[in-house]
């Protein structure tokens, strides 16, 4: 039994490590609150592992766009912000699942309901954010995230009338919507409860007010007469918003924003409590980067910057290199190298300028967490395409996934695309490689004719030109059959964000100089090291991860491939490759590629490691495959 209770609490520490790792680290923050969170989370992540059932995430976020879209935000509906955030969370779900099976639930309790009156935002545009953000969720395959509502709340319900809880349209939403905020004060709130003695004691509470004090201050003059300023009496109100008032002192505008501000704290006060009432047992996380021992404050945007950002209070920028890169919109807007997208004529995104963008009929999208999808206009042949741009695309975000082009599946075109790109790489087999199921019949490729899961590597590593390891610069790849949806995917790793997401103490200046070796009967009985760990892209002169996954015995029915670090004592050998190949899977760094029929994929073999999964012998999957310089 202790041997199986120190597994529990393994299997639970690992996960609430993911957690962590999704730690918002931006000021303030004090290391001491990781170790008493953990203490914490811990028991109930125990108790769940115990009884396998998935863990309950609790989240409040959402709550609609910021009301100021001069300066913060592009409009009233969810965008690529959003977008982005939705399957960053989702990651976080399935990175807890690849520790513990049963996986995770992310509920976002959107906090909208709670205060949007106080800064003149209608009931009907928090339900219409609400409505499309979860259409979102469900048409990005974010199966992990559910949404509650506080009039579903036990203790808010019971005190709403039966016959308005199941609402359906705006309309509906807008008749419950202010009952539902006058039961959550009746339930939670007090009377005689003091907000500036919150403030002055509570140094959490005196961070949150004066972050609300911040964005308050722009968010409510953004529709504010020439001066900026509002008058006495308006201010009196917090359920109004600036804009509906005549301009008069600056002072009374600042006793307004702070009124809003403690407004929002007491409200809060009580959602808190009423979320923690359905939520008794969860991991309660939270946005704001305040130390705390009962929640964990994370990154709901991927950031490389630490920024506490979040999508409702900016915009999305697609940088070139795939850098997803969260600003207000004026900030985006004084940056000459950002041009503003649209998407079915709503402001989507801002995109890093680049005449590479330039192919005529298609749309072109950023791809979470790595890569481009550029998808054709009906009637587009692959060889209209200027596969050169596609190739410094690839250089600095790769895959770039080219669907719903003609001529991708035939065989003479597909070769004649890969030959425009670069000189074509020959093998034993030649040029072009059917990537199937084979049987036994590995024809000198291990396990890359079968439907086993392959290690993650680099191509070519084992291509040999007088003695050297001497891989292509490029793969080409059209699928000429589809995938089985979730099986059978192929996984893209991007260095930029290998590097980004590699657990302390590895650093790519810390590996800079390591160097490993291989060992495998295969590949003509291949034994040969000095490979470098970390290379400079020829292109970019970023640092690219080189590595083969170590492929022991058990993990195949053919020819294991084992790896080592040269020069490392044991123990760090397998520290290093431990570090390694967990970052090289984090959903945050790994594309995992769902072929349709026709797609034509290139990737940057310096710039990417990639894997594919195992699938069924009886799917026909099939893919052809090119290696180009």
């Amino acid at each position: 039994m202790a041997l199986h209770n120190k597994g529990l609490s393994q299997v639970a520490d690992s996960v609430l490590s993911v957690i962590e790792s999704y730690r918002l680290r931006a000021s303030p923050f004090e290391p001491k609150t990781v170790q008493d969170a953990r203490d914490t989370f811990l028991p109930y992540l125990t108790s769940t592992v115990q009884a396998e059932q998935p863990i309950v995430l609790v989240l409040p976020a959402f709550p609609f766009k910021s009301p100021n879209s001069k300066d913060k935000v592009l409009g009233a509906l969810p965008d690529k912000a959003e977008e982005v955030s939705l399957l960053h969370l989702q990651s976080l779900c399935n990175n807890i699942k690849d520790v513990y099976a049963p996986g995770a639930e992310l509920w976002i309790v959107s906090d909208g309901i709670v205060y949007n009156d106080l800064l003149g935002v209608p009931d009907e545009t928090v339900y219409t954010f609400g409505e499309t953000l979860r259409t979102m969720a469900k048409d990005l395959g974010c199966s992990s995230i559910k949404f509650a509502r506080l009039s579903q709340m036990p203790s808010l319900e019971k005190n709403l009338p039966i016959e308005m809880l199941e609402y359906s349209d705006s309309r509906s939403y807008e008749r419950i919507a202010p009952l539902v905020r006058q039961s959550l004060v009746s339930a939670f709130g007090s009377a005689d409860h003091d907000v500036d003695k919150d403030i002055a004691s509570n140094p959490d509470i005196r961070a949150t007010y004066m972050g609300y004090l911040k964005y308050l201050s722009h968010d409510l003059k953004k529709n504010e007469l020439d001066s900026g300023e509002v008058s006495e009496s308006s201010a009196s109100s917090t359920a109004s918003s600036d804009s509906e008032v005549p301009k008069t002192s600056r002072k009374s505008f600042k006793r307004h924003v702070s009124r809003v501000a403690k407004s929002m704290i007491y409200r809060g006060k009580c959602y808190a409590a009423c979320v923690q009432q359905w939520y008794p047992n969860a991991v309660r996380l939270s946005i704001h980067a305040a130390n705390s021992s009962t929640k964990i404050p994370i990154s709901v945007i991927p950031s490389t910057n630490g920024r506490p950002i979040t999508p409702w209070h900016s915009t999305m920028v697609c940088r070139l290199d795939g850098t997803f890169q969260p600003m207000t919109r004026s900030e985006a807007e004084a940056c000459s190298d950002l041009e503003l997208i649209y998407r079915d004529g709503q402001p989507w995104c801002f995109r890093e300028k680049s005449s590479l963008y330039d192919i005529p009929n298609t749309t072109i999208e950023h791809v979470y967490p790595c890569g481009l999808l550029i998808k054709a206009a009906k009637g587009t042949h692959i060889s209209d395409v200027d596969i050169m741009k596609v190739r410094q695309l690839a250089e600095r975000n790769s895959p770039v996934v080219l669907r719903d082009f003609d001529g991708t599946t035939d065989r003479p075109t597909f070769v004649d695309t890969g030959r425009k790109m670069g000189p074509i790489m020959k093998w034993k087999f030649g040029e072009l490689l059917e990537v199937k199921d084979g049987g036994d019949n590995t024809r000198g490729l291990n396990n890359v004719l079968s439907t086993e899961p392959m290690p993650m590597h680099y191509d070519g590593l084992f291509k040999m030109v007088n003695g050297v390891s001497t891989p292509p610069n490029f793969q080409m790849f059209t699928a000429p059959t589809a995938s089985p949806k979730g099986l059978g995917r192929t996984l893209f790793a991007h260095s930029k964000l290998v590097f980004q997401y590699l657990a302390e103490p590895y650093t790519a200046d810390s590996l800079r100089g390591r160097t490993w070796r291989v060992e495998t009967h295969s590949f003509d009985e291949s034994h040969f090291g000095n490979l470098p760990l970390i290379v400079d892209h020829p292109k970019t002169k970023e640092p690219c991860i080189r590595y083969h996954e170590d492929w022991p015995q058990e993990r195949t029915a053919f020819e294991p491939t084992r790896i080592h670090i040269e020069d490392a004592p044991p123990a760090e050998d397998d520290s290093i490759r431990e570090a390694i190949e967990r970052v090289l899977y984090d959903w945050r760094v790994c594309l995992r590629m769902e072929w349709e029929q026709g797609d034509l994929l290139v990737s940057d073999n310096i710039l990417m490691m990639h894997t594919r999964e195992g699938y069924k012998a009886s799917f026909p999957r099939e893919l052809w495959r090119l290696h180009i310089d």
